[in-house]
């Protein structure tokens, strides 16, 4: 029977440190502490997956742990379940060194862990099954003196797919969290919106930040931000299902339960996608192009009303032939007949979708300079007040609106603007979202 479990002896080393020399050892302090080192040697077969995590020829931290219960004489425990991360050095793993004060202590439980969780060898108890195939079962008593080296030598034999009870353990003693990794993107499920940068498996819609909230069986929970992309996220594993709580402001809440099978099947290619869609608090105005209510006005026909004019846009160029400034302007009106009376706004969001490539994409460029008289500079906007009335068919540069600069609001160029695509990369988005609220509730 000895034949089919093999032992490993592991040397504790305790050293003894004290701030002062002394023949007197009767009047050393009672105080006085110690600290003792596990040492193991690799001259075992069973330890080549040990030898096989590491760089060889440096220290470095191996991802394989001791773990033990040290009790002192009055059965306090003084190191309960403890993990101690083992380093490699040369041919052998050593533990970092624990201070323990001088006195008695009993070794009651040494297991050693691989990077899994799983306990590869155990130190048996004194009456378990296995214990016969040891000369010194635990509980282990042992000293720690000053100025002096106490050596513990516990035998381990390899656990296999033997249980706990076999060596005396009614469990090993300590629970191991495995992350949980996935990906996970958000998008707004609005049918007039779309974005080129999502595939057409998730058309119409566009990828936006949200925040989650993951609540796991046991308790554990956390709350994550998630940016406009796919995100990877690392949770607590070990649940069969876990409560998503998706927030964004302005949306109603999307709970859900959601498998632990579906999230390991995310991939960044295949995210787990959630859609969020408006809630009963957020007004959306978006009238199409025969009841909208816009216009372009240019300087250059100041005379011609565009009321028909697709694009909303705010330019300005030189013509070289005329030797004027060609500058274009767009006006834009929207209805609050639909809030209720009793409505306060807090927000009010102005989103842009401009089409892909724009009309003049080949004359502009994203840099600062211009190097040639065909290639402009991108410039941002304002947006204004207008606070006359105008009419879409009738409105031109030369009986424009008055439009005033306070709480006007700075719109960036369009190329500061980015998403990114369902493999994570940033690209120049078509979509432009900008705060107005202080253009309908001044400041």
């Amino acid at each position: 029977m000895k034949a089919l479990y093999k032992y490993l002896s592991i040397l504790f080393l305790v050293v003894l440190t004290s701030a002062f020399q002394s023949c007197e050892k009767q009047n050393l302090p009672t105080e006085a502490t110690g600290s003792f080192e596990l040492f193991l040697s690799l001259d075992n077969e069973d330890f080549s997956g040990l030898k096989s995590v590491v760089i060889p020829d440096s220290l470095t931290v191996s991802p394989y742990h001791a773990l033990l219960t040290v009790i002192g004489r009055d059965s306090v425990p003084v190191l309960e379940d403890e993990l101690i991360p083992l380093y490699k050095f040369g041919e052998g793993f050593f533990s970092e060194k624990i201070e323990l004060k001088a006195g008695g202590y009993r070794l009651l439980k040494f297991l050693i862990v691989d990077p899994e969780g799983e306990v590869l060898y155990a130190a048996p108890m004194e009456g378990s099954p296995m214990a016969y195939l040891v000369k010194d079962p635990l509980p282990i008593g042992f000293k720690i003196q000053p100025e002096e080296t106490t050596r513990l030598v516990p035998e381990v034999l390899p656990v296999n797919n033997e249980p706990p009870s076999e060596f005396g353990y009614s469990s090993f003693g300590f629970s191991v969290v495995r992350p949980l990794p996935f990906h996970i993107a958000v998008i707004l499920d609005n049918p007039m919106l779309m974005d080129p940068a999502i595939s057409s498996s998730v058309a119409p819609t566009r990828f936006t930040n949200a925040a989650l909230s993951v609540y796991h069986p046991d308790g554990w929970s956390y709350d994550f931000r998630l940016e406009a992309k796919v995100n990877r996220v690392v949770i607590r594993g070990g649940a069969e299902y876990y409560k998503f709580i998706i927030e964004k402001e302005g949306f109603e809440p999307v709970k859900m339960e959601v498998p632990a099978k579906k999230l390991l099947e995310s991939t960044p290619e295949n995210p787990m996608l959630v859609r969020i869609g408006y809630g009963h608090n957020l007004l959306v105005l978006q009238p199409d192009p025969d009841h909208g209510f816009d216009a372009m006005i240019s300087d250059l026909e100041p005379d011609k009303n565009f009321g028909k004019h697709p694009y909303f846009e705010a330019t300005w160029r030189s013509e070289p032939i005329l030797t004027v400034m060609r500058e274009n302007r767009s006006l834009i009106r929207f209805s609050l007949t639909g809030l209720p009376k009793s409505a306060r706004i807090e927000k009010v969001t102005l989103k842009l979708i401009r089409d892909v490539p724009i009309k003049w994409d080949s004359l502009m460029r994203k840099d600062s300079l211009r190097t040639t008289a065909k290639e402009f500079v991108w410039y941002g906007a304002v947006l204004q007040q207008i606070v006359e009335p105008w009419e879409e068919h009738e409105v031109t540069w030369g009986n424009r609106p008055k439009t005033i600069e306070a709480n006007q609001v700075y719109v960036s160029p369009i190329h500061n603007y980015h998403t990114y695509d369902a493999a994570g990369n940033k690209v120049l988005s078509n979509f432009i979202e900008v705060d107005v609220t202080k253009l309908f509730v001044p400041e």
